[in-house]
């Protein structure tokens, strides 16, 4: 399991190579998911629109299983859209 640091780090150097990647809207870290649930696994996190399946990408446009000895995940957030800021405060 990675230290909190050692994903922190693994972040900062890959972020951009991450965004790069078609589909990636986001870079973060947190608890990696398999079938669903939450492990005890801090990894780095790819947020893109849609989880599609390996066999439909290009090997340059995959999000690579590890980066700098740190798990990867990648989550489905779908469209970001910015909203309307408050104007009643």
């Amino acid at each position: 399991m990675a230290a909190i640091e050692e994903v922190r780090r693994a972040r900062e150097l890959s972020k951009y190579s991450l965004l790069s990647k078609p589909n990636v809207l986001g870079v973060g870290y947190g608890y990696k998911e398999k079938a669903g649930r939450r492990t005890a696994d801090l990894c780095v996190v790819a947020l893109v629109r849609v989880k599609l399946p390996k066999s439909s990408l290009a090997p340059r446009e995959l999000v690579p299983p590890t980066l700098d000895g740190v798990s990867t995940d990648v989550v489905q957030v779908g469209d970001i859209r910015a909203l309307q800021a408050r104007t009643d405060r």
